[in-house]
């Protein structure tokens, strides 16, 4: 059978590891932050002054810190067991306090470490461009049920990006990045060019697709549009965006298949509802960015007929044994404790 596709490069295969800004904002125990001076002053000082811990995730290890010193965004600490973490690391850091209700949770990454204490600065999510786009897109939404999600935090299964580059029936050029569900194993990959599906992403993929209209793209995650009538889609829900963007809106046809998190939603003055979701792992820019230039939208006259569909590109990969799936994840129970 002929498939849409005639791939002539594959560009990478990348297990792309749970961003604990994102993996972590689920459900109604949390509130983000972005910057340390949100915090009441009388909190912050009871932080730094009467030194009570705050908690650090990255890579899927648990720290315990202690505040030096704050302003704005940026924070200095000591951290028990002294990490090492790499430049730019994302770093999750987690407060707890009996004036909050939930916990409050900024997403960071490592500056520098000088004279034993690690500087930190807060990162805002909005701070990707977004490109809007004058047709309406379509985007298809897949849930991932939480008891998987928490199999991917804990790292018991993996997520595989494969971005591709190839050329379509009518030879036309195109562009394509995947998110799959994989067994976690010591050697996932195999020789570089195909590797193991877990049953699991099929019976997702298999569900029938919540499908809503795009608002806007970043490297960062998505903009959606869905109608009240659809709502409510809860906070922190996990789920495969599928989407094209085609020839016209960019330089080159775009298909999407990324794993997001909605971060939350807010109503419009048209009776629409906003999904505001960020990808679990960052896109290249060499999808977007070199795709869609620095403009917000282009205007086109027609969208090309021949947009050939996700469900025909060419199937190289293998089926894992399934595994039981958690019901419930204990991570905020082990933050508490």
């Amino acid at each position: 059978m002929q498939t849409a596709y005639q791939i002539d490069q594959i560009n990478d295969y990348t297990v792309i590891p749970i961003d604990p800004g994102v993996s972590m904002f689920r459900g109604d125990q949390v509130m983000q932050i972005h910057r340390v001076d949100s915090l009441a002053p009388t909190v912050l000082t009871d932080f730094i002054e009467n030194r009570r811990p705050v908690v650090l995730i990255s890579k899927h290890k648990k720290y315990i810190g202690f505040l030096a010193w704050a302003d704005g965004a940026s924070v200095e600490l000591e951290i028990e067991s002294r990490p090492q973490f790499s430049r730019d690391e994302n770093i999750l850091m987690i407060f707890n306090h009996p004036e909050f209700e939930s916990f409050r949770v900024m997403q960071t990454r490592f500056i520098r470490k000088s004279f034993g204490w690690f500087k930190l600065e807060g990162m805002d999510p909005r701070r990707d461009h977004r490109y809007e786009f004058s047709s309406d897109i379509r985007v298809n939404l897949f849930q991932i049920p939480p008891g998987v999600m928490d199999y991917l935090t804990c790292g018991r299964l993996a997520i595989v990006r494969e971005c591709v580059n190839g050329f379509d029936n009518a030879d036309k050029p195109f562009c394509g990045c995947f998110d799959y569900i994989a067994p976690q194993s010591s050697n996932i990959m195999n020789e570089g060019s195909s590797f193991t599906v877990h049953p699991v992403h099929s019976e997702i993929m298999a569900k029938q697709a919540k499908t809503f209209t795009l608002k806007d793209i970043s490297l960062g995650g998505i903009g959606i549009l869905a109608p009240m009538s659809a709502l409510p889609i809860q906070r922190g829900s996990v789920f495969f965006f599928e989407l094209e963007i085609p020839r016209g809106e960019a330089e080159m046809h775009i298909s999407l298949r990324i794993l997001g998190v909605v971060r939350h939603s807010r109503p419009m003055e048209s009776g629409m509802s906003e999904l505001n979701v960020a990808w679990i792992g960052r896109l290249s820019e060499d999808i977007l960015t070199k795709n869609l230039g620095l403009n917000h939208s282009r205007s086109i006259d027609q969208v090309p007929e021949d947009t050939p569909p996700l469900s025909n590109m060419t199937n190289r990969y293998k089926t894992a044994a399934p595994i039981a799936i958690a019901e419930k994840s204990k991570f905020w129970q082990g933050i508490k404790d």
